[in-house]
């Protein structure tokens, strides 16, 4: 993973500026506007979906058996340990129903009190584990799909975002620093081509720099 640095300093060899002498309003200003390009950075774009697929698929089948496991647990044994799970807001709710003996209003706020003690608490192991369980294939399943459609061209594969998102951001970072719009020249090198080149072999991005260029600057606003 390069250096966060590595990215101001790439912004500002634009314009000719040394940031170990530079002012500090100049240093916050470059770094602030590398800051997008040292977040696309990280991390590095998956390689092999097919792979990272196949695996996630077969932890996901792992959650799944385990959550199967936790649901055909003997009825009478969690029964047990669900009350022994929270035992002291059940206690409270039976004090309550001793202390309103006599006040109806009072008897059915404890009722309902003990009534609650029934529904699914966090305490409870097996409901727990379920929540978390769920929540874990979520968010496998989710992160997998988004980084598998980084993962670059190829059959049956998306574009190259990373290779989009760093051109968008490669483009805004040279706009607001130099003041001047992007250019890119396919018979020979630019100072923005050249910048991109360089951060695409920083972070990691097979990629032709041309149609990613392309689409930046139709995402890019005006200057004022």
């Amino acid at each position: 993973m390069p250096d966060g640095l590595l990215f101001a300093r790439i912004c500002a060899e634009l314009v000719g500026v040394d940031l170990n002498a530079c002012d500090r309003e100049t240093f916050h200003k470059i770094t602030h506007e590398a800051l997008p390009l040292v977040c696309l950075g990280r991390p590095h774009p998956w390689k092999r979906p097919g792979e990272i697929e196949k695996e996630i698929d077969g932890i996901v089948g792992d959650v799944r058996r385990l959550r199967r496991r936790i649901q055909s647990l003997d009825g009478y044994a969690m029964g047990i340990a669900r009350r022994e799970a929270n035992r002291p807001e059940r206690e409270l709710a039976m004090q309550g129903i001793v202390d309103a003996v006599g006040d109806e209003e009072k008897m059915r706020l404890a009722v309902e009190k003990l009534t609650a003690c029934e529904k699914p608490q966090d305490q409870w192991v097996d409901f727990a584990a379920l929540r978390h369980l769920d929540a874990l294939e979520a968010s496998l399943i989710a992160p997998a799909e988004r980084a598998i459609a980084r993962a670059g061209e190829g059959t049956g594969r998306p574009k190259n975002l990373d290779a989009y998102e760093v051109a968008f951001a490669a483009a805004r970072a040279f706009q607001n620093i130099t003041g001047t719009r992007p250019t890119y020249w396919n018979g020979g090198s630019t100072p923005f081509s050249r910048m991109l080149k360089r951060l695409y072999t920083e972070i990691g991005i097979e990629a032709h720099t041309r149609k990613p260029f392309e689409w930046a600057m139709s995402k890019l606003p005006p200057l004022e």
